[in-house]
Parts: C-alpha cells; structure tokens; sequence
C-alpha cells in the first residue's frame, strides 16, 4: 500500500491577499487565485482545472499532513481545521467532520495539521471533497483567515 503524504498549501503574495478590499470572506474565485496545492504524490488538477479539483491520492490508514507556505516576507500560513463538505456523494475519510475536532484551540502561526484515513476498504477509488481552513498571519497576533476546497482520493 501507499505511504502518508503531505499537501502544501502555497499562498503566493499572501501579502496582497492579506490586504485585499473587500476583506475575508473573499470571494473563492479570489482566494483560489492566490493559492497553488502541491504534494508529494503527485497530485494534480485534471484537465487544468484549478484548486477546487485539485487532488491528491491517498491510501487507507495512513496519514494525510497539511502545511502552509508563503514566500512574503513576514507573512506567514497556518492551516487551521480541515473539514469534511458533503457535496456530490463523496465521502468523509477521517473519523471526524473536522480535523482536529471541535473545540480546537489556539493555532500558531505556523501550523500543520496531521490527521489518519480510515481503516476502511470499502474507502478505495472513493473522493472526499473538503475545505483546508487557514490563516496568514502578519504578525503573532493579527491574521485573517480564509478557505479552499481541494480533494482527496483514495488510491484502489
């Protein structure tokens, strides 16, 4: 079977967005525009298609690392929660709706999330379509937050 893999979120001129007007919630389309996905199971987006479908192969019982990364000086990203979206039949991986659960607490400027896919068999070929939740911070106080919604698939 396949091994854990790590998806990194790239926020390219996370200091633009970050000073973008109208001010989070921001439009996905706008958000998506500032974002890149990348992991190290080649994942991709068919068909050129942008972050939305964007996906990344997994396998059952392993686990599944976010991270975030900016190049801006003195910005950095956080990925806060990830969260399972029930939209087009697609199924929860994970053993909680959120990663990590509720109640979640402080998150530091530069965090990960870590969480492992089901023991499950029947999971293999399915699509998990979820939101990576997540900060850039401009300092160790002030950070606005915002979301994607890539996928996830299980390897068969």
């Amino acid at each position: 079977m396949g091994n854990k893999i790590k998806i990194t979120l790239t926020v390219e001129n996370a200091s633009q967005l970050y000073n973008l007007n109208p001010q989070p919630p921001s439009p996905s389309s706008t958000v998506n525009g500032y974002c890149k996905l990348s992991d190290d199971n080649f994942g991709s987006s068919p068909n050129g298609g942008g972050i939305e479908q964007f996906e990344s192969t997994a396998s059952i019982d392993k686990d599944v690392t976010w991270q975030g990364e900016t190049s801006s000086q003195g910005y950095t990203v956080a990925i806060d929660t990830i969260v399972y979206e029930n939209k087009d039949n697609d199924v929860n991986f994970f053993d909680t709706a959120q990663v990590p659960p509720p109640p979640r607490g402080p998150v530091s400027r530069n965090e990960n999330v870590t969480a492992k896919i089901k023991n499950d068999d029947n999971l293999k070929g399915k699509i998990d379509i979820y939101t990576i939740n997540f900060r850039i911070y401009q300092s160790p106080t002030q950070w606005k937050a915002y979301s994607i919604d890539p996928r996830l698939k299980i390897e068969r």
